[in-house]
C-alpha cells in the first residue's frame, strides 16, 4: 500500500491539471520511438520529448510529497537517460514497458483526483491491485539489463574509462556538428566554381576559390585539432574520429595549397579526389556528433590526397631542378631528405613496435640536425636557428611526461614539416627581409579580418530547436487566448451589465493583444529561413549525377533568399531531392540527343522560389524532353494503375499528373539516381502532410515544370470561422478572396452543377455539407426565398463559391495533426482548439 497524504486540495488540483496538459500525446510520443530509424542526434530529440513531461510531474511530485509518483519517474528518467547514451531503438519491450507506465501513472493521478472531489484527506492506493508493482518491477528489470550490459562492455575495455568522452560538452559538439557543415559546404561549394571554370582563363577567380576551399579546409581540421587537444591519452587521441578528420583534411589542404601555389588548373582526378574528401569528412562530423569517437577508415583517402600532391611536386621539382644552378639543386635535394627524414619518423614513433619507435626518434634527430648545419652552411640563419629549436624540442619530447607538451612538441613538428614543404614548392632562394615583411603583413591583415569574423558571430546567439519550438507554442496560446479576454468584456457588459468594468477588459485585452501580436511577429521572424539552406544543396547533386550519366547539367536558382518556417524547410529537403534527381534523370536529355533536337547540349534546371500571399511557391523548371502523355497512360494501363476506360476520359494534364500515382515509374532500368517508382509518390505525400500542395505541367520535346504551393508556416495560422449542420470549421485565410450574401433565387443550374454570378464572373457554387458527407447538398426550391452565406475561394487561380450556413470572423489558429480516422480524411488539415476549449477541424480547400 502506499499512502498519499492531500493538504492543499487547491494545489493538488493544479497538479492534476498540469499532469494531464503535460501527458497529452506521451503515448504517441512514445510510439515515434518505437518506429523511428533515423540519425541519434533526432532520435535524441524524440526520446528528450517523451522525458519532458516526465520531468516536469517529478520535480511537482516531490513538491507535494507524492512519493509513488516520484519512484516511477525517477526509475523511468534513469531509463530514458540510458536509452538515449546507449541508442536504443526499436526495443519493443521498453516501449510497452514505457507505455504501461503511462498507463499507471494516468491512473495513480486518475485516483488523486477522485479523492480531492470527495475532500478526502488521504488516500491508499493498493499497488499490487493497480499492477503498480509489477510495472515497477518491469522498468527496475530493464534497468538492471541495461547496467549489465554496460558493465560488461566497460569490461572489455578493461574497464578504462574513454577520456574523450569527458571533455566535449553538448555546446562544443553542438558547434563543431554546425560549424564542420558550414566548412564542408563552402568548399563543395568553391570546388563547383574551380570545375565549372577550370577550362577558362580567369586563373585570378580560381586563386580565389582555392582560398576558399583553404579556408573551409583549415578551419574544420583547426576546429578539430582544438577538440582534440582535451583528449589526454595518446593512443586515444591517434585513434581518435577528431584525428582522422585532422589528418584528412591537412592532406587535402597539402593538395589544394600546392595546386593554388603551382597554379595548376584542377583537372576531373583531382576534384573528384577532393569531393570524396567532403563526403567522407561530413559523414565524420555526422559520426563524432552521434556519438562515434572511432569513425571509419580513412588512410587509404588520405594515402590518395599524399599520393596525388607528391605526384604534382615531383613533376615540378624536376622542371625547377633542370633550370637551377648546381647549388640550389643541392640546396633542394638536401631539403627533400630532411622532409623525408622528418615524415618518417613521425609515422615511426607512433608505432607499438618499440625498435621502430627508437628509429623513428633517430630520424626526427637526423632531419633537424641536417636542417641546422644546412642553415649554417648556406647562410639561411632561419633555417639554422628551426633546426636548433627543433632539437631542443627532440629532447624535451624524449623527457616530458606532460601530455600538453607532448602534444605541442608534435605540433611544432608538423608545422616544420609544413614550412619546409611550402619552401620546396617554390624558388629555392629564401625570400629577402621586405618580401618576408610583405608576407607578415599579409598574415597580420588576414588575421585582423578573421578577428573581425569572431566578433560579428560572437553578437549571434545560438539556441537549441527545443527552446524555439516550445516559445512558439505558448506564443501560439498566449495569440488564441487573447480572444477569450474579448469574449470576457462582451459577457460582463451584456449578461452582467457592467460596462464599466466590461470596458476596462477589452482595455485591457486589447493591449495583451498588441504585445502578443508583436510577440508573434518577432518569433515569426526568427524561425523564418531562407530556401537557399535546402537549394544550395543540389549544385553538388547535379554535379555528381552528371559525371555518373555523361550528361551535361547546369542548375541556376532564383529567389534562393525567399524565407519559410523551419519547420517546412525541414520537410521539404526530401520532395524537392527527389523533384530535381527525376529532371536530371528522366527530363533533360544526353548531349548528343539535345544537339539533334536543335537544342544547347547543356541542359538546364532552375530552381525558383517565390512569395504568393501567405504561401511560398517552388518550382521546378528543366528544360529537357518533357512528359509525353501517350507514354505516360500507356504505361499507367500496363502497370494496373488505371482503367483503360478511365484513361480516355482524362485530360491531358491530369495524365501526366499520374507521375504522382504509388509505384508508377516511366523509368527503362532502376539506377542509383531513381526508377523505383516511389519518388513521386512521397514528394506528394509530404508536401500534404504539411498542408501544401503539387502539380505538374509539361509540353512534350520542350520541359516540365513542377509546382509546389506551400504555407508560409505551421505555426500560427489565420483563418475563416465558417459553420454548418451546428459544426464551425476553419478555412485558411491565404484562400479565402471574399464573402458574399445572395438569395438562393439568384442561383443557375447547368448540367446539376449550381453556379452564381459574383461581379461579373460565373463561378460554381459547391455546398460545404456535400463536401464534408453531410448531405447530398441538393438545393430544394423552398430555399429559392432564403439568403445565401457564400465563402469566395481562389485555389491555385481558380475561383469557386462555397456555400456555408454562416460564416463568423477571421481568428487566429495554431493547427495540430489529426490522428485515426479522421486523419485520412483528405478534405481536413488539421485541427485546432480555441481558448474556450472546443475542437474546431481546420478545412483543406485543394481537396474541395
Amino acid at each position: 500500500m502506499s499512502l498519499i497524504e492531500i493538504d492543499d486540495r487547491e494545489r493538488i488540483k493544479d497538479f492534476v491539471e498540469n499532469f494531464k496538459e503535460s501527458f497529452v500525446g506521451q503515448k504517441d510520443r512514445i510510439l515515434t520511438m518505437e518506429n523511428y530509424d533515423g540519425p541519434h542526434h533526432e532520435f535524441k530529440d524524440i526520446v528528450s520529448q517523451v522525458l519532458l513531461p516526465l520531468l516536469l510531474i517529478n520535480a511537482s511530485s516531490k513538491v507535494f510529497n507524492i512519493d509513488l509518483l516520484t519512484n516511477i519517474t525517477d526509475l523511468l528518467i534513469n531509463l530514458l537517460d540510458l536509452i538515449k547514451v546507449k541508442k536504443i531503438k526499436n526495443d519493443s519491450d521498453i516501449i510497452d514497458c514505457l507505455l504501461s507506465s503511462t498507463d499507471k501513472l494516468e491512473k495513480i493521478v486518475s485516483i488523486i483526483e477522485n479523492a480531492v472531489d470527495r475532500n478526502f484527506n488521504s488516500i491508499e492506493i493498493d499497488m499490487e491491485k493497480e499492477g503498480i508493482s509489477e510495472v515497477i518491477n518491469w522498468i527496475e528489470d530493464i534497468l538492471s539489463n541495461l547496467q549489465e550490459k554496460k558493465e560488461a562492455d566497460a569490461k572489455l575495455t578493461q574497464d578504462k574509462p574513454l577520456s574523450f568522452d569527458l571533455g566535449f560538452s553538448t555546446q562544443m559538439t553542438q558547434d563543431f556538428f554546425d560549424e564542420g557543415h558550414e566548412f564542408i559546404k563552402s568548399v563543395e561549394d568553391s570546388l563547383l566554381v574551380i570545375e565549372s571554370n577550370s577550362s577558362k582563363d580567369n586563373a585570378v577567380d580560381l586563386a580565389n576559390e582555392s582560398d576558399k576551399v583553404l579556408r573551409g579546409l583549415h578551419s574544420l581540421k583547426g576546429n578539430a585539432g582544438l577538440l582534440l587537444s582535451l583528449v589526454k591519452d595518446q593512443n586515444e587521441r591517434e585513434t581518435h574520429i577528431l584525428n582522422k578528420i585532422r589528418v584528412l583534411s591537412h592532406s587535402a589542404e597539402t593538395l589544394v595549397q600546392i595546386k593554388r601555389d603551382l597554379k595548376e588548373k584542377f583537372d576531373t582526378k583531382s576534384i573528384s579526389l577532393l569531393f570524396s574528401v567532403c563526403d567522407i569528412s561530413l559523414k565524420l562530423v555526422d559520426a563524432f556528433y552521434n556519438g562515434d569517437h572511432k569513425g571509419i577508415d580513412v588512410s587509404e583517402l588520405i594515402q590518395n590526397c599524399e599520393k596525388f600532391s607528391g605526384a604534382v611536386q615531383e613533376k615540378t621539382q624536376e622542371k625547377k631542378i633542370k633550370g637551377d644552378s648546381p647549388k640550389e639543386s643541392a640546396f633542394l635535394n638536401i631539403l627533400y631528405q630532411v622532409i623525408e627524414s622528418l615524415e618518417g619518423g613521425l609515422t615511426d614513433i607512433k608505432s607499438q613496435d618499440e625498435s621502430k619507435k627508437k628509429k623513428g626518434f633517430s630520424k626526427i634527430k637526423r632531419a633537424f640536425s641536417t636542417l641546422k648545419k644546412l642553415g649554417e652552411t648556406s647562410g639561411k640563419k632561419e633555417f639554422a636557428q628551426i633546426g636548433q629549436t627543433g632539437l631542443t624540442a627532440f629532447e624535451d619530447l624524449k623527457i616530458s611526461t606532460n601530455e600538453i607538451a607532448i602534444q605541442k612538441n608534435y605540433d611544432f613538428f608538423y608545422e616544420v614539416l609544413a614550412l619546409i614543404k611550402n619552401t620546396v614548392e617554390k624558388k629555392p632562394e629564401i625570400k629577402n627581409q621586405s618580401e618576408m615583411n610583405q608576407q607578415d603583413a599579409e598574415y597580420e591583415k588576414r588575421s585582423s579580418i578573421s578577428k573581425v569574423s569572431e566578433s560579428s558571430k560572437a553578437t549571434m546567439l545560438k539556441v537549441p530547436k527545443e527552446r524555439a519550438d516550445h516559445l512558439m507554442n505558448l506564443i501560439g496560446e498566449l495569440v488564441i487566448n487573447k480572444n477569450g479576454l474579448l469574449n470576457l468584456s462582451r459577457l460582463i457588459s451584456v449578461e452582467y451589465n457592467r460596462p464599466d468594468i466590461g470596458s476596462k477588459v477589452k482595455e485591457i485585452g486589447s493591449v495583451i493583444g498588441r504585445i502578443s501580436d508583436d510577440l508573434q511577429s518577432s518569433i515569426m521572424e526568427i524561425r523564418m529561413t531562407p530556401v537557399n539552406q535546402v537549394f544550395l544543396k543540389f549544385p553538388r547533386l547535379v554535379r555528381d549525377i552528371c559525371h555518373e550519366t555523361g550528361k551535361n547539367i547546369r542548375i541556376d536558382i532564383v529567389g534562393g533568399d525567399t524565407e519559410i518556417d523551419k519547420t517546412i524547410i525541414e520537410v521539404i529537403g526530401t520532395p524537392l531531392l527527389h523533384l530535381v534527381r527525376n529532371s536530371a534523370d528522366h527530363g533533360i536529355e544526353f548531349p548528343d540527343v539535345r544537339k539533334k533536337a536543335g537544342k544547347p547540349e547543356q541542359g538546364v534546371i532552375s530552381l525558383m522560389a517565390s512569395n504568393e500571399g501567405q504561401n511560398v511557391l517552388i518550382q521546378i523548371v528543366d528544360d529537357g524532353g518533357g512528359i509525353d502523355p501517350e507514354i505516360i497512360g500507356k504505361l499507367a494501363v500496363e502497370k494496373n494503375i488505371i482503367s483503360q476506360e478511365a484513361l480516355a476520359k482524362m485530360q491531358e494534364k491530369d495524365i501526366q499528373n499520374i507521375i504522382f500515382y504509388p509505384g508508377f515509374s516511366s523509368a527503362k532500368k532502376v539506377t542509383d539516381i531513381s526508377g523505383r517508382g516511389v519518388g513521386m509518390d512521397v514528394v506528394k505525400k509530404e508536401i500534404e502532410a504539411i498542408g501544401g500542395n503539387v502539380w505538374v505541367e509539361s509540353t512534350k520535346g520542350i520541359g516540365t515544370k513542377v509546382s509546389i504551393l506551400l504555407p508560409l508556416t505551421l505555426a500560427l495560422s489565420q483563418g475563416l470561422k465558417v459553420s454548418v449542420s451546428n459544426e464551425q470549421y476553419y478555412i485558411p485565410l491565404s484562400y479565402v478572396r471574399e464573402t458574399v450574401k445572395i438569395p438562393y433565387s439568384n442561383f443557375r443550374f447547368y448540367r446539376d452543377i449550381a453556379v452564381v454570378n459574383i461581379k461579373n464572373n460565373i463561378l460554381p457554387v459547391y455546398s460545404l455539407k456535400k463536401i464534408l458527407g453531410l448531405d447530398s447538398g441538393k438545393y430544394d426550391k423552398r430555399e429559392k426565398d432564403l439568403i445565401a452565406s457564400l465563402v469566395i475561394l481562389d485555389i491555385m487561380g481558380k475561383k469557386i463559391a462555397i456555400d456555408v450556413d454562416k460564416f463568423d470572423r477571421e481568428e487566429t489558429y495554431v493547427m495540430k495533426n489529426i490522428s485515426g480516422s479522421l486523419g485520412k480524411l483528405q478534405v481536413l488539415m488539421g485541427a485546432s482548439i480555441t481558448s474556450k476549449g472546443n475542437i474546431i477541424l481546420v478545412l483543406n480547400p485543394l481537396k474541395f
